[in-house]
């Protein structure tokens, strides 16, 4: 799907969970996939396991809730679009 997209140059954002377990973005495998992302252009956000949110140099300045708790999701929002 990353190829097609940025052969039609649509870039995306993946969101990748650090607390998956179906692959592990420490592994070699998970290294080459997220350089491979990024090589095609796309952005790689962190998809979190809620209420963890660690960031790090693997990802772009942006966050999706695995299973927020349902009062976050009806909290307001601060800050403005980028």
């Amino acid at each position: 799907m990353a190829e097609t997209e940025a052969d039609l140059d649509w870039p995306a954002t993946y969101f990748l969970m650090t607390e998956s377990v179906f692959y592990n973005l420490g592994s070699a495998e998970g290294r080459a996939a997220i350089a491979r992302l990024r090589e095609l252009g796309h952005r790689v956000g962190l998809h979190a396991v809620w209420p963890n949110a660690s960031t790090d140099d693997r990802f772009d300045p942006v966050v999706a809730w695995h299973n927020p708790d349902p009062e976050y999701m009806s909290a307001p929002s601060t800050g403005s679009p980028t």
